[in-house]
């Protein structure tokens, strides 16, 4: 009698799921890696758009007769010269606060639940690509 086994021997198997397993332990982390640098790069955008409109925000209320030294969102953060940015949902889950004099941004602090940037000095809006990042906070240092 011939003996015709088809299939694959529990050994056979083992060795495969254990290989598997290997590349699945290499590869996890780099794909973390790349899903946090994207995080990282999105958030950094966000706060560059917040750079420009300020900006462009700061000219619009000059033409308009008013003068805003500081942009926020932080609830309690009151007074003269004091506004919201006025962007939609681009920035929907940020905290910031801006402080311009003379219609630059000097100094800027945004945050969200996974990132923070803050600085007492900033002179163009490329310090916030080279900027590293601080953990997430509620008490943007910009506003004091």
């Amino acid at each position: 009698m011939k003996n015709n086994k088809k299939g694959f021997t529990l050994i056979e198997l083992l060795a495969v799921i254990a290989i598997l397993a290997i590349l699945v332990v290499l590869a996890v982390p780099a794909i973390l890696k790349i899903f946090n640098d994207s995080k990282a790069s999105a958030f950094r955008d966000q706060a560059q758009i917040l750079y420009k409109a300020a900006e462009t925000q700061y000219v619009s209320k000059q033409l308009e007769g008013t003068t805003i030294t500081k942009f926020t969102n932080i609830s309690g953060v009151t007074g003269t010269g004091v506004a919201a940015l006025d962007l939609g949902s681009t920035t929907a889950g940020l905290k910031y606060c801006i402080i311009l004099t003379d219609g630059k941004v000097t100094k800027i602090g945004v945050s969200d639940n996974n990132y923070s940037i803050a600085t007492d000095s900033i002179s163009s809006i490329s310090d916030l690509s080279t900027r590293a990042f601080d953990t997430p906070r509620t008490d943007l240092n910009a506003c004091s």
